[in-house]
């Protein structure tokens, strides 16, 4: 997904970036500068005991995450809810923490993780 890797939206050819809006799990919808300004893992994961988005830039949250899942952290479309232009469907990450995640030592085992997300433009 390019907002994951591309800083600039309008090098984003899969969406319209002025009218491109994501929310996930009924929460706010973000427009593509909220995403390049905050960083997708910030906006969706929020304040934790683990994880603290406050704390994060968009590239120090990438570089956590590529850390503690080195061979990648997959994006699997599960199911499409509803069709264009407004776009409604059910995802998933998964991938094997094999890495190190701040101060926590590396471990083997699987992460999953399912959502809803809604996808406007």
């Amino acid at each position: 997904m390019e907002a994951s890797y591309k800083t600039n939206p309008q090098q984003w050819v899969s969406v319209i970036a002025d009218k491109f809006r994501m929310s996930t799990n009924g929460g706010p919808a973000h427009t593509a500068e909220d995403i390049v300004n905050v960083g997708t893992y910030n906006l969706f994961l929020g304040e934790s005991q683990h994880y603290s988005s406050k704390a994060e830039t968009f590239e120090s949250s990438a570089h956590i995450f590529h850390q503690a899942f080195p061979s990648g952290f997959l994006w699997e479309l599960l199911e499409v809810l509803s069709g264009p232009p407004n776009v409604t469907f059910k995802w998933r990450h998964l991938g094997t923490f094999s890495g190190q995640y701040k101060e926590h030592a590396r471990r083997k085992g699987r992460s999953r993780r399912s959502q809803y997300c809604s996808r406007h433009g």
